[in-house]
């Protein structure tokens, strides 16, 4: 859906680069968590990065490094790909069942 959100955004380039700045230690934190390990501290971020997965550091660097906003964004979409990919990919089906009503407890409260 983040991926979604940044594609939809492309009319507002500040909106855009707000949602991936946003989310980019997201991204991060879950390629660290995947592998168990702790997120880096921002000050060694990119090191860090580099040492978890050459190619995640590469290509934040690359979405960092982009002045366009289109460059961003596809730096952005190939370092979101990249994460997601042990994880089994991008979600591209829509959601089929619907939301379950919450009953609340008459003994809570």
């Amino acid at each position: 859906e983040l991926l979604d959100d940044v594609r939809d955004s492309k009319r507002s380039r500040a909106q855009a680069r707000w949602l991936m700045h946003a989310n980019l230690a997201f991204v991060v934190e879950t390629a660290f968590l995947w592998h168990q390990q702790w997120t880096p501290k921002a000050k060694r971020a990119i090191d860090e990065i580099h040492a978890l997965d050459a190619e995640l550091g590469e290509l934040c660097v690359a979405y960092l490094d982009a002045v366009e906003v289109c460059d961003q964004q596809a730096a952005f979409e190939a370092l979101v790909t990249h994460v997601l990919a042990p994880l089994g990919g991008e979600l591209r089906e829509a959601w089929t069942r619907p939301p379950e009503p919450v009953v609340r407890d008459e003994g809570s409260g």
